[in-house]
């Protein structure tokens, strides 16, 4: 949440959308269909938890990147 809004004041609003759509369809979905299969209703709260951690390490190496390129 908070990388989508510095994306954003940076003018980088697609960044924050593909962020969302990544999360989203490509990562939480086959994992709570997945991690429903073992483990019931769990698994969809694991299968968010971790979607949630990899956008979020995702977006922490964008930043990264980002900052780089600015001071530089």
């Amino acid at each position: 949440m908070i990388t989508g809004n510095i994306a954003n004041s940076l003018a980088k609003p697609l960044f924050t959308l593909l962020m969302s759509i990544l999360r989203l369809f490509l990562i939480f979905i086959p994992l709570a269909l997945l991690f429903s299969h073992y483990f019931a209703l769990n698994g969809i709260f694991m299968a968010m938890a971790l979607a949630n951690f990899i956008v979020g390490i995702i977006a922490l190496n964008f930043i990264r990147n980002f900052f780089k390129e600015i001071s530089d």
